[in-house]
C-alpha cells in the first residue's frame, strides 16, 4: 500500500516502521509511464484502510508503554493490549465514520498516545484521519441517535468492522 503525501516525509523511526511514501513528484513520475487507465485500476482496487495486523503492529513510542505502566499502574501485558486496542478503536471510527466510545482502560491508553504528538499525527496519517478527542462531561450517558448507547454501538460496531470481539478484559 503506498501512502501518497504532499511533501516530502520527514522519516521518524519507531522501531523501524515500514510504512511506505512517496512525494508527488514521484507519483508524477510514475504517471508518466502508466496510461490513465491503469492509474485508475490502481486506485480503484487499493483498500483505502490498513489491515488489522498493520493496525496492530504500527510501531509506538519507546516510552509509550514505561509511562502507561507508571502513570496507571498496568503491567507491561496490559498497557500493550490496551495500546492496541486504542489503535484499533480510532481505526474503527476513521473505517466507519460513526462515533466511539471507549471504555474507562481504553481511554486511559488513548490519553496517553495524545501525549505522543508526532506519533499520534503520524498514526492518524496511517490510518488516513486524525480523530480528534472530545470528553464528555461525568455521568453524562452517551447515546446514538437512535438512542443505542454509544459504548454499546462501538462495541458492535467493532466486532462488525473487525470480524472479532472486543476483547473482554479491556471492554467489559
Amino acid at each position: 500500500m503506498l501512502q501518497i503525501v504532499e511533501k516530502e516525509t520527514a522519516k521518524h523511526n519507531y522501531a523501524n516502521a515500514k510504512v511506505p511514501s512517496v512525494s508527488l513528484r514521484q507519483v508524477v513520475r510514475v504517471q508518466e509511464y502508466l496510461s490513465p487507465f491503469i492509474i485508475f485500476s490502481l486506485m480503484e482496487n487499493s483498500n483505502p484502510f490498513p489491515s488489522l495486523e498493520a493496525i496492530d503492529t504500527y510501531p509506538i513510542p519507546e516510552l509509550l508503554i514505561p509511562r502507561m505502566m507508571k502513570v496507571y499502574g498496568y503491567s507491561q501485558e496490559t498497557a500493550q493490549d490496551l495500546v492496541r486496542e486504542a489503535k484499533r478503536m480510532l481505526a474503527l471510527h476513521i473505517r466507519t465514520k460513526k462515533g466511539i466510545n471507549p471504555s474507562l482502560k481504553v481511554d486511559d491508553a488513548w490519553h496517553e498516545m495524545l501525549m505522543f504528538t508526532r506519533f499520534y499525527k503520524e498514526f492518524a496519517d496511517f490510518i488516513g484521519g486524525y480523530v480528534h478527542h472530545n470528553p464528555t462531561p461525568p455521568g453524562q450517558k452517551n447515546k446514538t441517535k437512535s438512542g443505542e448507547s454509544l459504548y454499546e454501538s462501538t462495541k458492535k460496531n467493532y466486532e462488525e468492522t473487525f470480524g472479532l470481539p472486543p476483547d473482554p478484559r479491556y471492554w467489559g
